[in-house]
């Protein structure tokens, strides 16, 4: 008599697959983006064969859309027209085996002045939720950090609505955007500018801090702990005005031209 095969969870099988992937160190993965991040696809090569080869499929839903326009600083002088994605998403586990499922939900933010926000978000959401569920993310990741302030306004309304799959279009609804759509506080997007321009211009924090002090007249006390610095920086830029935040983007913009 052949002994019956005792059936592992669904929850064991995932812990095996985080197990198995293990830490991630974000790579660099353009010469136009310089600093290291998790890709979407290096998540998505993590995890797709090993949730197959043990039966596993993971469903996407999307559970609520927020559109808000919003109108930013040209590097070159005035402004621009873009819209801020953001979705909510349920994603669900299921196990092909046993029948099983796990849910769980992420948020993702997709900035695109024409129609493609809502793809950027919704890659954004699932990268998010997988190196989260697995916490594979080993070293800081510009993506992974968590949303700027008013992205966390936007968030907290997506996350009050009761209609499923409901889409809203809002005119610059972000906390420190004004009416008529000009930013009175540094969006993620010209943060994220920022981050980009320094490592296009190969700054280590010395000469980034040199930056800072010669454009905002004082600069920074970093803390002595390196793990601390890029989120005591990203804290500080966030926090910034839209006009001096637009005039340190302009003056990297220049050291960029003169190489």
């Amino acid at each position: 008599m052949v002994a019956a095969t005792k059936k592992v969870s669904l929850a064991q099988k995932l812990s095996d697959i985080a197990a198995a992937i293990g830490d991630k160190d974000p790579q660099k993965h353009s010469q136009a983006i310089k600093f290291p991040y998790h890709a979407a696809r290096d998540v998505y090569g993590w995890w797709r064969p090993l949730l197959h080869e043990k039966g596993i499929v993971l469903v996407p839903s999307v559970r609520d859309t927020t559109v808000q326009s919003v109108e930013l600083p040209r590097s070159g002088g005035g402004t621009r027209m873009t819209f801020l994605t953001t979705i909510v998403m349920d994603f669900m586990f299921i196990d092909t085996e046993t029948g099983e499922s796990l849910t769980g939900s992420a948020v993702g933010h997709g900035e695109d002045p024409a129609d493609k926000g809502s793809g950027k978000a919704m890659t954004y959401a699932q990268k998010s939720f997988l190196l989260g569920f697995g916490m594979n993310g080993a070293d800081t990741d510009v993506e992974a950090v968590p949303s700027e302030p008013q992205e966390s306004t936007a968030v907290q309304n997506a996350r009050q609505s009761r209609n499923n799959g409901r889409v809203r279009v809002e005119p610059s609804n972000i906390e420190g955007i004004e009416r008529g759509g000009r930013s009175t506080n540094a969006t993620d997007v010209q943060v994220q500018r920022v981050r980009a321009l320094v490592a296009q211009n190969h700054l280590d924090m010395v000469k980034f801090n040199s930056v800072i002090e010669t454009v905002c007249g004082e600069g920074l006390d970093l803390p002595s702990d390196p793990e601390d610095v890029g989120p005591f920086v990203r804290n500080y830029l966030s926090e910034l005005s839209a006009e001096r935040i637009g005039e340190l983007i302009q003056y990297l913009e220049a050291m960029s031209d003169k190489e």
